[in-house]
């Protein structure tokens, strides 16, 4: 299967769970990213998060003391940067985040650990975005923590990967934490 075909079947699956579905997949997600957070015992970090789009999970449910959050900005049509943003600045809104966020990002920041969306993962973490390459070329330079971030229906037993791929070190879903 090409990765055209990987991305339909992926929004099919998603397209089938239900608005509940995806509420309390969230709520799990967030606690086993919480888990997983803690028990790398960071101190103080900046975790690089999404404003997520249909079909992807709210990550941000529970609760994150002492971490500075971001989100990706994108400077023009080939790159992006991370932005400080509150909890609160997620919390509803368009995309699931607020506009006034968009409008008024905070200053850049490098982030510790990064939470990456995706249509597709393996367990192993070969993910397949959306087609952008936004990430990819993000990643290229990336010296933190890289975790997929996903639905279980949007687990493969294999993607096709290109020599530009990144593998992320873990996948984390709303019922399992996969790392490498």
């Amino acid at each position: 299967m090409d990765k055209g075909e990987l991305r339909g079947l992926a929004q099919k699956r998603l397209g089938k769970l239900s608005r509940d579905d995806f509420d309390k997949a969230s709520r799990l997600l967030s606690k086993n990213i919480t888990d997983y957070i803690k028990s790398l015992n960071f101190v103080g970090p900046v975790i690089g998060g999404y404003s997520p789009l249909r079909g992807e999970l709210e990550w941000f449910h529970s609760e994150l003391d002492g971490i500075e959050l971001a989100i990706p900005k994108v400077l023009g049509s080939d790159r992006m940067e991370f932005r400080k943003v509150t909890k609160a600045d997620l919390e509803g809104g368009f995309c699931g985040l607020k506009l006034e966020a968009l409008q008024s990002y905070g200053e850049s920041v490098t982030p510790d650990l990064l939470l990456i969306p995706g249509l597709a993962f393996t367990q192993e973490g070969v993910r397949l975005g959306r087609g952008g390459g936004f990430y990819d070329r993000y990643l290229e330079a990336f010296k933190g923590i890289k975790v997929g971030v996903a639905h279980s229906v949007q687990l493969f037993e294999s993607i096709p990967a290109d020599a530009h791929d990144i593998t992320v070190d873990a996948v984390i879903t709303e019922s399992s934490i996969y790392k490498r």
